[in-house]
């Protein structure tokens, strides 16, 4: 299997090639809900061709590092912070107290991870979290026994579950609703059933797979490749020995940190705070934990640019797979494809059109992995659209939410999701040798909920 960075660039050049063979269109672009940019669904027509010329093409991968600024400025971040706090040594007295909590029921702690990050999830609309959560579950779930496929199968498993069925989520359900002219966080009923049918069958698949690895580890999906050794080498041991305790250094830093924490939960959750916010907030739990547990600027220093060397390739990536992006925008064909789209459902009958949309906005996620993007650009057309299908607006914005959630995880354009992998240790069709049954079983999941959803007419 070839690098990732090769995949996504043989991704780019067809992106450019396909800008000489695909009409340029596009849509008039007006002012949306909280001063966002949509488009106009009426304003349809073309432009002046613009394809990939050579140079847009080589600059491509810089512009979509810049494009991407804030989620690779994260990753970075997030790698410097955990390596300073592990140097403090209370990552290391936390993995203890936890696998001595969960020595004799260590499956239990998959769906309790799963089912937390989820619901934080499907609370504040950030996938993005899973960046944070792999490089702590690591040591945890490889001195449990199982591998890193299961750390950052809790992860990513749990936050796609929670952001796709969007019970109160303002990134995907409250802005697509919004957009939909319709009330916001309503229809969350459905919703919930949504997030428990999806937290369940991940839930099933991660401990599946987990008790697998713990019956012959020869079976696990990373068994034997460097880097699982090295992990094997620096966590297996488990809770070993007497009790690790913190000291009273280590837990003042912890209780000095925990307003910063909990400034950041609300600022996420209520003020729109995003990256940026988050990644400031952690500099500054960093510095607190490191400051009070002893660490000297110096050391502090040292250990983050440590961590950040070793996330290069993940903030890397994201760049990288953003260019797919930044090509099919120069060349003024993604309004195309849009339409396109469209008109495809258009011409489906009404049984089948809730279906339809959800294989539209899971099609278009290819080229816009972002809720909120994908939000603007198709919700304007396929609100309307619902009506002529006989489609409520409600069951709409249930397709694109499932469209977008559940890709988020599987495409390579997806910029956080393969920084995540990067991360954790695992390789993309590794992970695609996981995910794909569990992608398909979740795509039976959403299929039924539509089509309930259009013969109960739900709203």
């Amino acid at each position: 299997m070839p690098h990732v960075y090769v995949i996504l660039f043989v991704l780019s050049a067809l992106a450019a090639l396909a800008t000489y063979v695909i009409p340029s269109n596009q849509f008039e672009r007006v002012e949306g809900p909280d001063g966002r940019e949509v488009i106009n669904p009426d304003s349809y027509g073309p432009v002046e061709a613009t394809p990939t010329s050579f140079l847009d093409f080589a600059t491509a991968v810089p512009r979509g590092l810049v494009d991407a600024g804030e989620v690779v400025f994260f990753t970075f971040i997030i790698g410097g912070v955990f390596m300073v706090i592990r140097r403090t040594g209370i990552i290391e007295n936390a993995l203890d107290r936890l696998l001595r909590a969960f020595a004799n029921r260590r499956l239990l702690l998959i769906p309790v991870l799963i089912t937390v990050f989820a619901a934080l999830a499907s609370l504040i609309g950030t996938q993005e979290l899973a960046l944070v959560y792999i490089p702590v579950l690591i040591p945890v779930i490889i001195a449990l026994g199982y591998d890193s496929m299961v750390a950052v199968a809790i992860a990513l498993v749990g936050t796609t579950a929670g952001f796709t069925s969007g019970v109160l989520n303002p990134i995907n359900t409250g802005l697509a609703q919004q957009i939909a002219g319709i009330e916001t966080f309503s229809g969350a009923g459905l919703r919930g059933a949504l997030f428990l049918a999806m937290i369940t069958l991940g839930s099933f698949w991660v401990i599946r797979y987990a008790r697998r690895v713990e019956q012959d580890p020869a079976k696990s999906l990373v068994y034997g490749e460097e880097d699982e050794l090295e992990k094997q080498r620096l966590y297996a041991s488990g809770a070993d020995g007497e009790a690790k305790r913190m000291n009273r250094r280590q837990k003042v830093s912890l209780l000095l940190s925990a307003p910063v924490l909990g400034v950041t939960i609300w600022g996420v959750s209520s003020q729109g705070w995003f990256m940026i916010e988050m990644a400031g907030m952690f500099l500054l739990m960093m510095l607190i934990i490191g400051l009070v547990s002893g660490l000297n600027p110096s050391a502090i220093s040292a250990s983050f640019s440590e961590g950040m060397r070793s996330v290069l390739e993940a903030a890397i990536i994201v760049g990288v797979a953003r260019s797919v992006a930044v090509v099919l925008e120069d060349g003024q064909i993604l309004d195309t494809i849009v339409h396109s789209l469209g008109s495809a459902v258009s011409g489906m009958p009404g049984e089948l059109a809730a279906v339809g949309m959800f294989a539209v906005q899971t099609g278009f996620n290819f080229v816009v992995p972002s809720g909120s993007g994908q939000a603007v650009v198709t919700m304007p057309i396929m609100a309307p659209l619902a009506d002529l299908l006989e489609v409520t607006r409600q069951t709409a914005v249930l397709a694109f939410q499932l469209g977008d959630g559940l890709t988020n995880i599987l495409y390579p354009t997806s910029g956080y999701f393969m920084a995540a992998l990067a991360i954790g240790g695992v390789r993309w069709e590794k992970w695609l040798r996981f995910y794909l049954p569990l992608f398909g079983l979740w795509t039976l999941v959403a299929i039924s909920f539509l089509v309930f959803a259009q013969v109960t007419g739900w709203s």
